[in-house]
């Protein structure tokens, strides 16, 4: 099942006469890709909901067009369903579990922040403000704070959506809605 114009070029090598599905929501599953996929399931609202599909869209048109280039002449069929949104997450157990290591990471940076609050007393004046300074480089609770939130909002949709709740799947409509 090809997925993109690298996958058929590479069925074509192994004699590829066609291609009999494409399955569009693989082409979303790649690294550079699936934050922004993720980035619409999350979504509070229709706006951010529309800028994330506002950056899925010339992804989308460039594939296909990569694709049926690659296989001009040969016949492509490509499924234009709706995504299943718990393809795109990762699992309630996993995500419980990063939650689980983010809040461990919350506190050990708290500490450090006291530690660099500290060093004042256990170094030379002079040094200790560089010193906590750098501390306070290494991992910023801003960043550990921002992921919690993202992966609790990633949860809680990805709960609702394996529970098949209606409100899991939001109104929205595809980067290829207008194709069928």
């Amino acid at each position: 099942m090809p997925t993109g114009p690298n996958d058929a070029a590479r069925a074509l090598k192994y004699g590829a006469k066609g291609i009999g599905l494409c399955r569009t929501e693989r082409m979303f599953n790649a690294v550079e890709r699936l934050p922004v996929v993720i980035e619409m399931i999350v979504a509070e609202d229709q706006a951010q909901r529309q800028a994330a599909l506002d950056k899925l869209l010339p992804m989308q048109r460039a594939d296909f067009k990569g694709l049926f280039e690659v296989m001009s002449p040969l016949p492509v069929t490509i499924r234009l369903l709706d995504p299943p949104i718990h393809e795109f997450l990762p699992t309630e157990r996993q995500l419980q579990s990063d939650l689980e290591q983010l809040s461990h990471l919350r506190r050990s940076v708290l500490g450090m922040e006291v530690l660099a609050g500290s060093m004042i007393l256990l170094h030379d004046p002079s040094a200790a403000k560089s010193e906590a300074d750098s501390m306070r480089h290494i991992v910023d609770l801003e960043l550990v704070e921002q992921a919690i939130e993202k992966k609790t909002l990633m949860l809680e949709k990805g709960a609702c959506a394996y529970r098949g709740e209606p409100d899991a799947r939001p109104s929205w409509r595809t980067p290829w809605h207008h194709l069928s």
